[in-house]
């Protein structure tokens, strides 16, 4: 399973907590977000996740989106 996400963005109240994210996760790889409080960690995970709608971006898993 592979993974692309491009230009990914969120925002509360007009501000950004996610600002333009973009990664490739091959197959068979992992991936750790490593970040200070508020940075927007569990804000990325949330979308990938589809806990959270993104403001904008592409988020890409095994050809769907």
């Amino acid at each position: 399973m592979s993974m692309v996400i491009k230009e990914l963005s969120k925002k509360y109240v007009g501000k950004a907590v996610v600002d333009s994210i973009s990664v490739k996760i091959p197959e068979s790889k992992f991936l750790s977000l490593i970040g200070s409080s508020g940075a927007g960690e569990s804000t990325v995970m949330g979308i990938v996740s589809k806990f959270i709608q993104r403001d904008g971006g592409v988020l890409n898993l095994n050809g769907h989106t």
